[in-house]
């Protein structure tokens, strides 16, 4: 296939040069790279247009699990070769890499029928739509007051179906350690319960930082409108301390050492 295209030929050699990441992925899944050549590498997809070829995945779980597993590794290396080739600039990958992420949680959503029940929101690198290629997925997880458990099923559902896994890569990491307590606490928060931490339930000052840039990838519209009714006040309408910022600058030196 390559020796009767240059181009593509061109483009492997330059993104294999340029990308670990690339070359770990597809020396074991070549099939990666019939996929994107079946569909050219230069066509540019809205969350939408995602959506929908994702929407194409089959009923059955597990066959729809490994058939998303393809479509993303496909998807993330059209980013790669097209930056590879300095068709696109670091920063425009970095928001393809986004948008995909997001297509693929708001995709999940609707698959579970979890977007009446629970929102998610975005944290990080993730929240700010500077992912790279290996990065996890920074989310909270929200869900309405007392329905904690059914939840958290949600919430475990959604890591199991990222985490399916042919190597040298799962899907996505999903990192749920920015949610209130860390690891300590429960996978899915109330609002009510976010308020209660950033009202001295124990939120560092960093962590009031992480969620000044936090956003909503979609679920629940009541949940999604009272996350941010909370992060306006409680995250961007609080004073700042000469606390706070004496704690920011202590984290900032232990870092530098």
């Amino acid at each position: 296939a390559l020796s009767s295209n240059p181009n593509a030929f061109r483009s492997i050699a330059l993104l294999f040069d340029r990308s670990r990441f690339s070359f770990a992925l597809l020396s074991r899944h070549p099939e990666i790279f019939e996929e994107v050549m079946m569909q050219g590498l230069r066509r540019d997809k809205g969350v939408e247009t995602l959506r929908q070829e994702l929407r194409a995945a089959p009923e059955e779980e597990a066959e729809a699990q490994a058939w998303h597993w393809l479509y993303i590794k496909a998807e993330q290396t059209r980013i790669a070769i097209r930056e590879a080739l300095d068709e696109v600039s670091a920063a425009e990958a970095r928001d393809r890499l986004t948008r995909l992420a997001d297509a693929m949680l708001l995709e999940w959503l609707a698959r579970s029928g979890a977007q009446s029940e629970i929102a998610l929101v975005a944290l990080g690198k993730y929240a700010a739509r500077e992912i790279t290629f290996g990065s996890d997925l920074d989310l909270v997880a929200l869900a309405r007051e007392g329905q904690a458990e059914p939840a958290t099923r949600l919430v475990r559902n959604l890591q199991k179906w990222m985490r399916y896994t042919r190597p040298p890569r799962m899907t996505w990491e999903v990192d749920l350690r920015l949610r209130p307590h860390g690891d300590d606490g429960p996978l899915a928060s109330s609002t009510s319960a976010l308020a209660r931490y950033f009202d001295g339930g124990g939120a560092q000052f960093w962590e009031r930082m992480a969620y000044s840039r936090a956003r909503v990838i979609g679920g629940a519209p009541e949940l999604a409108e009272g996350f941010e009714a909370l992060r306006q006040d409680r995250v961007l309408g609080a004073p700042v301390t000469a606390e706070d910022l004496a704690s920011i600058g202590e984290m900032r030196r232990r870092i530098e050492n």
